[in-house]
């Protein structure tokens, strides 16, 4: 990184302002652990096999559309070389919600409810990846979309819990990372992630009821939000309810657990501010002084 991009003043450390646009998506929401619905639906006497296997997979009713899921998986999810590519290629894209052009599909991907989902164009899915929509309420207008000229890198997991997933145009997952929504999940567009990413999650109760905590309810304090052009390094933790502002960057290994003012370079368990991105002599569109960076990140880095 270029010295002369990042400020030298000293940041002051305590809890962030909140960004504009994160207010009015950080509604908290309590929910059954998922482990816990995942079971009430397996012992549930009224519901058949293939309900169940329905429901978790598919995401929709009936004999045919598991025939038609069960095939494309069977043809095409493990099948090596030319032809496994062109077949994913062809039959991936049916099952879908909308399917962009040129959309490329490694082998061992994993699709459960696939018909929730929206891939833009030229969008690659790389081997052994998940994509999860389980959690997308259609009828209260969430969705799941990846946009145009995405990467998704290898084993990575992309899944909605609860509520929307939107990834915008010309994002990078890198390998190994996790996108996990419980409360609404939204990535700008130009956004670069390392690998071993993990963004979002919930919290287990912890009260000592006599109930075991992966039982307890769990609470999500908000949606996560990346505007556009945000850069994490390797391994960073994003936590639920955190904003990134446009043009930040997190350090590898940070722990992300308040918002981060735009242009602001942070790193660090728990995350501190520790420069800014200065515009260029010529940058006046986007010009942020350090000093408003620095004010707007007062209290980053105090607590979880």
């Amino acid at each position: 990184m270029d010295a002369s991009s990042v400020s030298s003043t000293p940041p002051a450390a305590t809890p962030l302002a909140q960004i504009p646009d994160a207010a009015s998506e950080a509604t908290p929401v309590a929910a059954e652990p998922d482990q816990r619905l995942m079971m009430d639906v397996l012992e549930d006497p009224s519901s058949g096999s293939i309900a169940k296997y329905n429901h978790f997979f598919v995401g929709r009713t009936g004999l045919l559309a598991l025939f038609r899921y069960d095939l494309t998986m069977m043809l095409a999810r493990h099948r090596n070389g030319a032809l496994g590519y062109l077949l994913r290629r062809k039959l991936f894209g049916a099952l879908l919600g909308s399917a962009g052009r040129g959309v490329k599909w490694g082998t061992g991907v994993a699709l459960r409810h696939p018909g929730k989902m929206r891939i833009g164009d030229r969008t690659a899915i790389d081997d052994q990846a998940l994509l999860c929509a389980r959690g997308v309420d259609s009828d209260r207008g969430e969705t799941f979309e990846l946009g145009a000229d995405v990467l998704i890198g290898r084993f990575c997991v992309v899944q909605a819990k609860h509520g929307y997933l939107r990834i915008g145009d010309h994002c990078v997952l890198g390998t190994h990372s996790q996108v996990v929504g419980t409360n609404g999940v939204r990535i700008g567009r130009d956004v670069m992630t390392g690998p071993q990413c993990y963004l979002g999650g919930s919290r287990h109760g912890t009260l000592r009821n006599g109930v075991p905590m992966m039982d307890q309810p769990t609470e999500s304090r908000g949606p996560v939000v990346l505007g556009d052009d945000v850069w994490l390094g390797a391994g960073v933790r994003v936590m639920e309810g955190v904003t990134i502002g446009t043009g930040a960057i997190v350090g590898a290994g940070a722990v992300v657990t308040r918002d981060v003012p735009a242009y602001a370079i942070v790193a660090g368990v728990p995350a501190k501010l520790v420069g800014v991105r200065e515009p260029m002599a010529d940058d006046r569109g986007e010009a942020v002084a350090a000093d408003e960076v620095e004010q707007e990140a007062t209290g980053l880095g105090e607590g979880a």
